[in-house]
């Protein structure tokens, strides 16, 4: 509880590595590119992206499975086994939980369904930052993306996957700067860039 909740922690994590993978993964793309050009783009990346993380979590969600683990969520004292039928079984091993509705039976295995599925976009976003002159037309489509997310906050209707997209273009607005500024910033940035968005994703929690 308070300023230090693990949970809101753990949250705003997952969202700042979002951001990050984002840009680390336009940075792939542009060896991709050099080295086969457009025509593979998409599927190169995504085989390198399948065998990633794939085999690990199918291995991760078998385990729990067979032996009915209790990985599915932290409650106070004790951690909580995740019920799973057929349909909710499948949905973890092919991370699509989010589409079908069913739980997580492990914790962290919650995000990775937005990122296979932001992965599908990656490459196209890519080419779109490439084609532009400027980070301001990506500034303009992140604006959107948060437009979107609010509205589907407020009324629903929406994929929820509506909800992450705004957390993964900045990463991609970061390569497009990155291209064309050259700024050095004191490193004490660095922390108070990251307890500044701490404390306001405290307050938006709270």
């Amino acid at each position: 509880l308070g300023p230090l909740s693990i949970r809101p922690m753990g949250i705003l994590g997952v969202l700042l590595f979002f951001v990050h993978t984002s840009l680390v993964l336009m940075l792939s793309l542009e060896r991709q590119q050099a080295k086969l050009g457009n025509k593979w783009l998409f599927l190169s990346f995504m085989a390198r992206r399948v065998f990633r993380i794939y085999p690990l979590s199918i291995l991760a969600v078998s385990a729990i499975l067979l032996a009915k683990l209790p990985l599915g969520h932290l409650e106070p004292h004790k951690l909580v086994w995740t019920a799973a039928n057929w349909r909710g079984a499948l949905s973890n091993l092919l991370l699509v939980q989010n589409i079908t509705e069913t739980g997580s039976v492990l914790g962290p295995l919650w995000s990775l369904p937005y990122e296979m599925q932001m992965y599908l976009f990656l490459p196209a976003l890519f080419l779109l930052a490439k084609k532009l002159r400027s980070p301001a037309g990506l500034i303009v489509l992140w604006l959107s993306a948060v437009a979107l997310a609010l509205l589907h906050a407020r009324f629903g209707h929406m994929p929820d996957l509506v909800r992450y997209i705004p957390c993964f273009l900045p990463g991609i607005i970061a390569y497009k700067a990155c291209s064309q500024w050259r700024r050095i910033l004191p490193f004490w940035g660095w922390p108070v860039l990251l307890f500044s968005l701490y404390g306001l994703f405290m307050l938006e929690q709270g």
